[in-house]
């Protein structure tokens, strides 16, 4: 009889401890899809707050754009751009690669 009561006890336990563990996974599961939501929500705001931006700006004409520019400073401009962009990529591939 008394086996038969461990036994019983035990699967009572059991019960419980699944219990716990399903209210604790989906509580984990619930904040992880909300945190990813926040994220997606976030980064579609930023996206779209960069293209009203760039739109904004990209649309009227600047004192810089109405002058004329010469071939010569236009290729400077590239070149110290390409540069620019190549110190950036180069300082950051040694970070990440000592």
């Amino acid at each position: 009889m008394t086996i038969l009561m461990w036994i019983s006890r035990w699967q009572n336990e059991m019960e419980l401890m699944i219990m716990g563990l399903q209210i604790i996974l989906f509580l984990f599961l619930t904040i992880g899809v909300f945190c990813i939501v926040r994220q997606q929500k976030k980064a579609n705001r930023c996206r779209r707050r960069l293209e009203l931006y760039l739109k904004k700006h990209m649309d009227k004409p600047g004192k810089k754009e109405e002058k004329s520019v010469s071939p010569e400073k236009v290729q400077n401009k590239n070149l110290h751009e390409d540069e620019e962009e190549n110190r950036i990529i180069s300082t950051v591939l040694q970070e990440i690669f000592p």
